[in-house]
């Protein structure tokens, strides 16, 4: 089921295993059915526990073009690091403290 809903995009399948994880530990058995959703459903369910402070890092961090804890810490302002520390653990965001940053566009 996981394999042919993600049609092998690498985020769906890390949500997948978020998915699998956040089910094994409430200690539910299993089933098909538990992943056979679409990719925005996924991300849906992804982002529907964020606290506040996480939904104004994500919020900021959206704006910019490369994401570093510290730049989107400033951008949502110096009260939200550990929520942008938050963010960084989870699948859908992923840090590149090597990035340049403005990225140039042709």
């Amino acid at each position: 089921m996981i394999t042919q809903r993600s049609h092998g995009l690498p985020l769906h399948l890390d949500l997948a295993v978020a998915r699998f994880l956040e089910i094994r530990r409430t200690g539910r058995s299993l089933s098909p059915a538990d992943f056979d959703h679409t990719f925005p459903a996924l991300i849906a369910r992804a982002l529907s526990d964020l606290t506040a402070d996480e939904r104004h890092v994500l919020r900021s961090a959206g704006l910019l073009d490369a994401f570093d804890l510290d730049l989107a810490t400033q951008a949502a302002g110096p009260a939200h690091q550990a929520a942008a520390r938050r963010l960084v653990e989870r699948p859908l965001v992923t840090e590149n403290p090597y990035a340049i940053w403005p990225i140039e566009r042709p």
